[in-house]
């Protein structure tokens, strides 16, 4: 992740900083969850969002849009909560599951 260009883009951040709290603030509200499993549950967010900011939003600029496509649908609540976060900000989420008996 560039962080330069991530300051750089003050539109996106703010996107980003609203998105990521009203998600952990969203997992607050729905489950009874410690203070260190919240935490590890915002730095799961956190790392993911650093795997995948290049392809996703270099060289961002609105009303652009990228597209993340997650095949096989969500294993954990923690990969759950990261697709839930990406759909909140401006990328597309497409999720194929060719198995339709799971959930």
């Amino acid at each position: 992740m560039n962080l330069q260009q991530y300051s750089q883009n003050i539109e996106l951040q703010r996107l980003m900083v609203k998105s990521f709290v009203d998600v952990m603030l969203e997992e607050t509200k729905a489950t009874d969850l410690n203070l260190h499993k919240l935490t590890n549950k915002a730095v799961y967010l956190l790392c993911w969002l650093r795997r995948y900011y290049d392809q996703l939003f270099s060289k961002w600029k609105m009303p652009e849009l990228g597209v993340f496509i997650y095949l096989g649908g969500c294993k954990t609540d923690s990969e759950a909560l990261f697709i839930k976060f990406l759909a909140r900000l401006p990328v597309d989420v497409l999720i194929l599951v060719p198995n339709l008996n799971t959930k």
